[in-house]
């Protein structure tokens, strides 16, 4: 099939419009965006919970990204 002959090509995340995600701009957005969206100001509460797990995340794919650049841990007993 002409899909399997070929790939899709491999974008970097720059060419599409993403820069690398630094945390303390997360953090930034993460509370603008919480606080925007916040019912007591006519937010709107599903949309806030979005960006609650949005950033559970980011925050979870930082902490992989760290372990990565950081390379094989040592388990001790080995």
């Amino acid at each position: 099939s002409r899909r399997a002959a070929f790939p899709p090509p491999k974008v970097p995340p720059a060419r599409v419009g993403l820069t690398p995600a630094l945390p303390a701009s997360l953090r930034q957005n993460y509370e603008h965006l919480f606080k925007v969206n916040d019912k007591s100001v006519g937010g709107s509460f599903y949309l806030q919970s979005k960006v609650v797990r949005a950033k559970e995340r980011l925050d979870e794919e930082l902490q992989i990204q760290s372990r990565r650049e950081q390379g094989p841990a040592h388990k001790p007993g080995t």
